[in-house]
């Protein structure tokens, strides 16, 4: 299964992306960090539950598109002074991913119910997850801001 992660700060359309993604009929995985929100888990639930949604992933599937993964918490992590265990950091080391995208944050930004955070927040939570993939040994994919149809094009061209 080929597995292809969509990351960026926040507020930088990754949802959205998605959205059309999958309107093309491929199979994308929420964001786990609104579930999180949502019931007030904290980031040791995360991880864990970033990677079974990643094993639940029917075995007929053999492409998916990720909003976020795992290796995100670390980056969250480390914005919200929590600290990560060993074994939750090894978990985060030993997934792999075909491809990360790294989705430029739009000119607007904008808060929600789950995104409360001050623009300096999400700016330093972008350079911060950039760090945590290359400190993985990802080469990250930079998508620039257009429209959302051209985004999604950009990003399949970019799948070999």
């Amino acid at each position: 299964m080929k597995k292809f992660v969509l990351t960026g700060g926040l507020c930088s359309g990754k949802t959205t992306t998605l959205g059309e993604l999958s309107n093309r009929g491929f199979y994308v995985t929420p964001e786990i960090g609104r579930i999180i929100c949502r019931y007030n888990l904290h980031m040791k639930n995360y991880i864990k539950f970033a990677i079974k949604l990643e094993e639940i992933v029917p075995q007929e599937i053999d492409l998916i598109f990720m909003d976020r993964s795992a290796i995100d918490s670390l980056a969250f992590s480390k914005v919200f002074g929590k600290k990560i265990e060993l074994d939750l950091y090894k978990l985060c080391k030993e997934r792999k991913y075909n491809k990360v995208f790294f989705l430029e944050m739009l000119p607007v930004y904008s808060t929600d119910y789950y995104r409360d955070q001050p623009i300096e927040t999400a700016k330093k939570i972008a350079e911060l997850i950039k760090e945590v993939y290359t400190e993985l040994g990802y080469n990250l994919v930079y998508v620039p801001v257009m429209a959302i149809k051209d985004r999604a094009n950009f990003i399949l061209e970019k799948l070999n």
